[in-house]
């Protein structure tokens, strides 16, 4: 379902690490972000504050517009050059 998606926005006010923004972009769907979002640290997607609906549909209309150039950079951050067997590999290691 994911992958049949433009845009993927998860306006999280608080989320630890962010594991639904990974699945949009390994889906091929791009993705905005919370700033609360973990994953933003490390996938560095367009961020908004989650509660300031201006300014997440303003960062909305940026990703669509851009939407084929946004993906592409997305996807070729390190963090995606790994499987999900590796991040779980990882994740049983702590």
């Amino acid at each position: 379902m994911m992958g049949r998606c433009t845009l993927g926005v998860v306006p999280s006010l608080y989320e630890p690490y962010g594991l639904v923004a990974l699945e949009f972009v390994r889906a091929g769907v791009p993705v905005v972000v919370s700033r609360n979002c973990g994953v933003a640290e490390v996938l560095e997607p367009l961020t908004f504050d989650p509660q300031n609906p201006r300014e997440m549909e303003e960062v909305t209309r940026e990703a669509l517009r851009f939407r084929d150039d946004y993906l592409a950079e997305l996807q070729d951050r390190p963090i995606m050059r790994k499987t999900w067997a590796e991040f779980a590999e990882e994740l049983l290691r702590f």
